[in-house]
């Protein structure tokens, strides 16, 4: 099989296939020209998932921008609208399952569809934690960016264990995340990184504590680098944590007696518990 771009010239495998450049040229190629795109749109969609052929004269595809923004056909009917993705048809044509941003935020707890009757799913913001005695919940909170396929991760919320009575008891900065809130063994102190993760690392980012109704917030390391995924020893005096820097790497665990820190590992490791 022989792949080809819309301009008929062939494709070497070699090279990256971009999304969002191929794409489009194939749409606009097929809602004119479908008749002569036919046979080499076969080729295309092999590498291309977003454009499916449904029938003998009848291509599927995505339409990411614009007045008709959502699924369309080179038959000129349109399907559902609105910020869809990686669509994947039925093979009769009659059915499709496909990915769709939505702007509004879901509640913690909403129930979801499960395939396993005897399983009950349900949604949470990311990082979730139950407190120990099993009455509260902490997480970090998101805020979806519609239509880019992220969220800001600036916060930790603290809630009743059905999702109800949420508190906001964290804000970072711009531009910072607020990841993995931990509860101390006796549910007093919640623990978390806060800061600059992933890249670009240029500003620290910290573990930090504070008390479930959001006061008393310390940091509680200092140093540059990059601090984060704290867990609790069970005796409440100590904390692992995982930090990367440009020069060392691995596990610290700091003393909350006297703010000492001990190295534990200096390998790539990451999420201590």
């Amino acid at each position: 099989m022989v792949a080809l771009y819309p301009n008929g010239t062939n494709w070497n495998e070699s090279e990256p296939l971009y999304v969002d450049g191929p794409v489009y040229k194939v749409e606009s190629e097929l809602e004119n020209q479908t008749s002569k795109l036919l046979q080499s749109v076969t080729a295309i969609n092999a590498s291309v998932k977003p454009v499916q052929f449904l029938g003998a004269n009848r291509v599927g595809y995505v339409m990411k921008s614009g007045p008709q923004m959502g699924l369309a056909f080179t038959t000129g009917d349109q399907g559902v609208n609105g910020e869809v993705r990686n669509p994947s048809w039925s093979p009769d044509g009659k059915r499709v399952v496909y990915q769709k941003w939505f702007s509004e935020s879901w509640r913690q707890n909403k129930p979801l569809f499960s395939i396993d009757p005897e399983f009950d799913l349900a949604y949470s913001d990311q990082f979730p934690a139950f407190s120990h005695d099993g009455k509260k919940l902490a997480v970090t909170h998101s805020t979806s960016n519609c239509g880019t396929g992220s969220s800001s991760l600036l916060s930790v919320s603290v809630m009743s264990a059905d999702g109800t009575n949420a508190k906001l008891i964290f804000h970072g900065e711009k531009g910072g995340l607020a990841l993995a809130p931990e509860w101390s063994p006796k549910n007093n102190w919640i623990a978390f990184g806060g800061g600059f993760y992933f890249l670009p690392r240029g500003r620290p980012a910290r573990v930090m504590m504070m008390r479930p109704d959001g006061s008393e917030l310390h940091e509680l390391t200092k140093t540059e680098g990059n601090s984060g995924f704290p867990s609790w020893s069970p005796d409440g005096k100590r904390i692992v944590f995982r930090f990367w820097s440009e020069t060392e790497y691995g596990l610290r665990i700091i003393n909350l007696d006297d703010g000492s820190s001990t190295k534990l590992t200096t390998l790539f490791d990451n999420f201590p518990a």
